[in-house]
């Protein structure tokens, strides 16, 4: 069965068709850098041994599937380098208590950085940078009280 599919740098194009379920053992999936389009499927987020997905720099658009934020298994998320659109929904992290790279730079998401981001309890990069619809005083801001929030939880 299939584990590892790595199609980065490869500038292929079209849209990702939404049949991952089939690869239910699928553990790792890169197809960073190049020319896809579309919207990322939701089915992604339903592959319970997935747990790196890297499709940063490419031309996906549309919302984040609320699949990929709330997957228990996810380890790393990077999205950064496409045309996402949207909020970030104050579900990010009910359930991924295993997420310890999310990276969202340079997208097109606006709205608020939800509270809820706090939950990501394992997290260790978090890079929301370069949001075309979003002030950069209102983001430093919201990453400010994220991190505050979020050294008061630990103990040196």
């Amino acid at each position: 069965m299939l584990r590892v599919l790595n199609l980065a740098n490869n500038n292929m194009s079209g849209i990702i068709s939404d049949c991952w379920m089939n690869w239910d053992l699928l553990v790792i999936l890169n197809l960073e850098n190049n020319q896809f389009s579309g919207k990322i499927p939701s089915s992604l987020g339903n592959i319970s041994s997935l747990l790196s997905l890297d499709m940063r720099d490419n031309k996906l658009f549309g919302n984040l599937p609320v699949s990929l934020l709330n997957s228990k298994s996810l380890m790393i998320i990077e999205l950064a380098e496409n045309e996402l659109v949207g909020k970030i929904r104050t579900s990010i992290g009910r359930d991924n208590k295993s997420l310890k790279v999310l990276s969202l730079r340079s997208n097109k998401l606006e709205g608020k950085i939800p509270y809820e981001i706090c939950h990501l309890s394992s997290i260790q990069i978090l890079d929301l940078a370069s949001q075309t619809s979003e002030s950069c005083l209102e983001v430093r801001h919201q990453l400010l009280f994220f991190f505050t929030t979020l050294f008061s939880r630990i103990e040196f």
